[in-house]
């Protein structure tokens, strides 16, 4: 049913059901008729003629047309009135056909066949309509409806409310194929429609007066036909095929006073998209309406979380590199569902820690982010956007000479050199705590600077491997080499195994893929078992933190040992040196050196570099 304004032009098209080429210069009426007041809508084709030709005090008009190529033409019509209108298309068999007025009936000389019929609505005004700002399926949208525009009294106003997805609904196409009247196909992409149907018996939508009706599911396009015809089955002579898309559209009816609040339920599975709110409210007793439609968002319940950074805290503020510093800050969901925020926390950008909550909705709770930073700097803070403060990092200096007091110095065994066209490195890590040495064999030639460094502990960002962790090595080597399969030893102190209480067989070596953030063990062979040291070796699929594990708990413990200063070997250096501080990746010296050294290795490189270039060639 299609509802226009009063005064407003309606454009018709009319193109014959049949043989077009049969209907080619037939001679046509179009004949309009406002119905009578309290007039509902025909049944049956029947029922339709009767109301052109036996109603009385209707609003007629008549217009006669010729059809063009192929049985089509077109005629435009403008209702001075509200109320419901029927449209009829007829030929004249015989005598002049019908004619009207604006006062009287219409009246016929001679016989007509109607070839077409339709109905629609005029309003004189639109209603108001007030929606939510969303809405969400499984759930009623309050639609809030105003019909004062009808004239004389506000009871017993006949209020319909529908909620459907309209673009959805006009973007299908719908094919009906009739090769005589005997066998009629029809096809829709509409496999069902799911929602709520609510209707009372003393409703009064446009004139109709609809069955009562409480009804919430889903109804096939095939049961729905069915209904319509009466019957169980689609038609003897119609076949319906469906596809399988689904209809969510729920219409809710109530008579009422002529403001008044309607809920309509939101069908559970409504997918989330615009949806059009229709309404239209007839006044008791007539077809006089006012209607209006809205859009209305529809969306699924979901979590939706707001930081509270005046909530968060630091602590400390100044940490040295590998220094835990935890930091806090209170989440809210203030979206309609339960959810799991687990944003995590940043530092200039880069994620070095996860901590997750789960709140219902309107929940709050308090994250703890604990970790630690490996590299000087200072660093701002951040979860999901919202800035919670800053952090330094500092590796605290050493002086000269005396001894006593702490050592701030980290102890961490450290190498790092620059390759030259070449294919192997060696890092002696004299001061390493677990791992004495670590030799690199890479598949390809490589030039550019390599660093390896033991560690005694990971970021918060990397995390523990699974087992027991007997070290570990963080490698760093040119990007270019980054990713190529290479072939690593770890010598690894057999004192730290006899510490943990564990043997060679027991170990593995894990390496961090920083694509997916997991620990992964790679091939490992034990190829020396000696008195002091045992000599893993492993083939790497390229290089990031490395771990040597042991698959199980051992079953005895020692005590660890105790708080002190430890020693570190600092790298060569290239002449007398004085101390700074070291750079992001470990402990390095600088001084005067020997004079034009660096320029000396800047031409080397050059050299190499050209090299490399036309051997490729």
């Amino acid at each position: 049913m299609y509802v226009y304004s009063s005064e407003k032009t309606i454009p018709y098209d009319f193109e014959y059901g049949g043989d077009a080429a049969l209907f080619e210069g037939e001679s046509i009426q179009f004949v309009t008729a406002k119905l009578e007041d309290g007039s509902s809508l025909p049944d049956t084709k029947e029922d339709a003629v009767k109301r052109f030709t036996e109603s009385d005090n209707v609003s007629a008009f008549v217009e006669h047309e010729t059809t063009g190529n192929r049985g089509t033409t077109d005629f435009n019509f403008t209702p001075n009135e509200s109320g419901l209108w029927m449209v009829g298309v007829v030929t004249v068999d015989d005598g002049n056909g019908f004619s009207g007025s604006n006062n009287g009936n219409l009246s016929i000389d001679g016989n007509v066949t109607f070839v077409g019929i339709d109905a629609f609505s005029v309003h004189e005004q639109k209603s108001h309509i007030t929606t939510p700002a969303v809405a969400h399926p499984g759930k009623n949208a309050t639609i809030e409806v105003d019909a004062s525009a009808l004239s004389a009294g506000n009871k017993n106003v006949s209020h319909a409310v529908a909620v459907f997805n309209e673009d959805r609904l006009s973007n299908f196409d719908y094919t009906v194929n009739a090769t005589n009247r005997s066998n009629i196909t029809i096809k829709t992409p509409i496999e069902q429609v799911t929602g709520t149907a609510s209707t009372p018996a003393n409703a009064n939508i446009m004139g109709v007066k609809p069955q009562k009706r409480s009804f919430t599911g889903t109804k096939t396009v095939l049961s729905l036909f069915a209904r319509l015809n009466n019957s169980t089955s689609a038609s003897d002579n119609v076949s319906i095929r469906t596809g399988d898309k689904t209809i969510y559209a729920s219409t809710v009816a109530r008579v009422t006073d002529s403001k008044t609040s309607i809920d309509v339920p939101i069908p559970d599975g409504a997918p989330n998209d615009k949806y059009v709110v229709m309404h239209v409210a007839t006044k008791e007793g007539s077809t006089e309406t006012v209607s209006n439609r809205k859009e209305l968002s529809v969306t699924q319940d979901a979590p939706s979380f707001t930081i509270d950074a005046g909530s968060s805290s630091i602590s400390p503020t100044r940490v040295k590199p590998d220094e835990t510093f935890n930091v806090s800050v209170d989440v809210e969901n203030t979206g309609t569902a339960t959810g799991t925020f687990a944003k995590p926390l940043k530092a200039n950008g880069t994620a070095i820690a996860t901590d997750r909550v789960t709140l219902d909705a309107g929940e709050s709770d308090t994250l703890t982010y604990s970790t630690s930073i490996d590299t000087d700097g200072n660093y701002t803070l951040t979860v999901d956007g919202v800035t919670l403060g800053t952090i330094t990092v500092k590796t605290p200096t050493t002086g000269g000479g005396g001894g006593g007091g702490d050592d701030d110095t980290p102890n961490d065994a450290y190498e790092r050199d620059r390759l030259f066209y070449e294919d192997k490195f060696d890092a002696p890590l004299k001061g390493g705590e677990s791992v004495s040495a670590v030799n690199i064999t890479f598949s390809n030639k490589t030039t550019g600077e390599v660093i390896v460094q033991e560690r005694t502990n990971v970021p918060g960002t990397v995390g523990e491997p699974d087992g027991v962790a007997v070290g570990y090595v963080k490698i760093t080597v040119p990007k270019s080499a980054r990713d190529d399969p290479s072939t690593l030893k770890f010598s690894v102190r057999q004192s730290k195994l006899d510490e943990l209480d564990l043997s060679a067989s027991d170990l593995e070596v894990q390496r961090f893929n920083d694509d997916t953030g997991d620990w992964e063990s790679i091939d490992t062979r034990v190829v020396n078992d000696g008195d002091d040291t045992v000599v893993l070796e492993a083939d790497t699929p390229g290089f990031s933190y490395f771990a040597i594990t042991a698959d199980e708990e051992p079953t005895t413990t020692t005590e660890p040992p105790t708080d002190g200063p430890t020693t570190t070997t600092e790298p060569p250096t290239d002449g007398p040196t004085t101390t700074t501080e070291p750079p992001t990746d470990g402990p390095t010296t600088t001084g005067t050196g020997v004079p034009g050294f660096g320029a000396v290795l800047a031409v080397i490189a050059l050299l190499a570099i050209a090299l490399v270039a036309v051997r490729r060639d």
